[in-house]
């Protein structure tokens, strides 16, 4: 049983920062004030990351996005390929909780996915330290309120909000929706710490809406077309490609359906 505190269980407010991420980076060497589980939240980020260096912020719409982020302490390198992978199903559940009407599923590794458009991207970044230890930062960025229109204006044409999916019938605080995504998390990394990512799987997969998917990799210097077939145990995803099985891991490449964005 894991005796540390849980995740979430600190939850600061920023009310304007560049990144959740980077500011929690950059206080990775005070294990003290920045514990275990710690967690910071803002609505209007200026700088945010996305996975492969994409651009994920909210400075032209202050009050319309949740940026989220919260340390792990004392992880292990081999859990940095599938945190992002339990990052995933957790803030499926968290966000089916607040919204039982939607359905979420994920486009692998780690988009949230509502009515076929992305809702949440997922970055999470670590640090060895000279004695070896390893500690993660977990970033989510969810859209809230934007409109269509402004989601267009923005070149976000793949892109949903809550406001959106809901018709503009439900508006999620961005402090109610980081609770619901952290105590989900809590949940799926006790059961990770526990018993493997073996006992996620099925989850995840039943959630992976890549899965059967015809799919476009798209590598540094080219493209192939092919079939995502399975998830492994190790959260990569086994496309059929030209006749072949390859196994592409998170990072390795950016997968997107032939017919669009899923």
């Amino acid at each position: 049983m894991d005796t540390r505190g849980r995740v979430g269980e600190k939850l600061l407010w920023l009310e304007k920062v560049d990144s959740t991420n980077t500011y929690l980076k950059e206080r990775l060497d005070d294990p003290q004030q920045f514990p275990h589980g710690l967690a910071v939240y803002t609505d209007c980020q200026t700088a945010g990351r996305g996975r492969r260096g994409n651009r994920w912020d909210g400075a032209n719409l202050p009050g319309a996005s949740l940026a989220l982020s919260f340390l792990l302490r004392g992880t292990a390198l081999e859990d940095m390929g599938l945190l992002p992978l339990l990052m995933a199903v957790a803030a499926c559940k968290g966000l089916q909780n607040l919204c039982p009407d939607l359905s979420f599923g994920i486009k692998w590794p780690n988009d949230i996915i509502c009515q076929g458009k992305k809702l949440c991207g997922i970055l999470c970044e670590s640090r060895i330290s000279p004695d070896g230890s390893s500690d993660a930062v977990c970033g989510i960025g969810v859209n809230l309120t934007q409109t269509r229109q402004e989601l267009d204006g923005a070149g976000l044409p793949h892109a949903i909000s809550l406001g959106i999916a809901l018709n503009g019938e439900t508006k999620l605080s961005p402090e109610r929706t980081a609770r619901a995504i952290l105590d989900a998390f809590e949940d799926i990394y006790q059961i990770y710490r526990r018993d493997g990512f073996k006992s996620l799987l099925p989850e995840y997969k039943e959630k992976c809406v890549t899965l059967g998917k015809e799919v476009r990799v798209i590598w540094d210097q080219k493209a192939q077309e092919g079939t995502a077939l399975d998830i492994t145990p190790l959260g990569e995803l086994a496309c059929s490609i030209e006749g072949n099985v390859q196994i592409i891991r998170s990072g390795e490449a950016s997968v997107r359906g032939l017919y669009g964005y899923v």
